[in-house]
């Protein structure tokens, strides 16, 4: 619950911000590297996409959006018998190790040039969930979900900083809209705050078929690389 009202926070400010000729929407894929603690226990580097957007001030420097990304730190994949009644029917049982961000970003940079670097500071949530879902190994719904759950979460103050820049590709104009798009490059240094989560290898079945948890807990820094299309109406 907690997840989801973060979210709608998130995205009635989008919704308040957005409605603008000079908004903008972005898609980004990142890279997500561990820092400090959260690197001495993960020690893996995760990967994931966001979505943003926001509203650039009529020839100001200032823009103000939200940003949400979904991403993964790695897979536990098995086989296990339907039921101990169909032993020979097998399905495969995932568990995904994810991570979904929200976050209030605050940018500096100069309005309309084609090429536009910019600093911003972010401030948000970080919320760690790990997802078992299973699936048929076989037939026309291979491989696709059958059934699913969240089995372990915790949820952790973000905040942070970042710089990149922005290269305009091209404009358009449809229907009396004008538009840009562009592509961009950034790093992110956020800070994290302590969580509870589970990693490849954390979930252990015992002999009586019994499931058992190894969460990690640490403080959740981190840096961020993305490469995103940009479109500025």
């Amino acid at each position: 619950m907690k997840k989801y009202l973060l979210t709608l926070t998130l995205l009635f400010g989008l919704h308040t911000v957005s409605f603008s000729q000079e908004g903008t929407l972005g898609l980004t894929a990142n890279l997500l590297l561990p820092q400090g603690e959260f690197k001495e226990t993960i020690d893996v580097v995760g990967g994931g996409i966001s979505f943003y957007g926001g509203y650039q001030f009529r020839g100001s420097p200032l823009y103000i959006g939200a940003e949400i990304g979904l991403a993964n730190f790695g897979t536990d994949s098995r086989t296990e018998p339907w039921s101990t009644t169909i032993p020979d029917l097998t399905m495969n049982v995932d568990n995904n190790y994810n991570l979904f961000q929200g976050h209030i970003v605050t940018r500096f940079q100069q309005p309309k040039a084609a090429i536009q670097p910019f600093v911003e500071g972010l401030v948000g949530f970080n919320y760690f969930f790990t997802e078992t879902s299973v699936s048929s190994r076989g037939g026309f719904n291979a491989n696709e979900p059958i059934a699913s759950d969240t089995n372990y979460e915790d949820t952790s103050f973000s905040y942070g900083i970042g710089a990149g820049v922005q290269f305009k590709i091209t404009s358009f104009e449809s229907e009396g809209t004008r538009g840009r798009f562009y592509m961009s490059l950034s790093g992110r240094y956020l800070r994290g705050g302590e969580a509870s989560y589970l990693k490849k290898g954390s979930i252990e079945i015992n002999e009586n078929r019994q499931v058992i948890y190894n969460p990690m807990q640490s403080r959740t820094d981190m840096f961020l690389v993305s490469l995103g299309f940009i479109v500025k109406l």
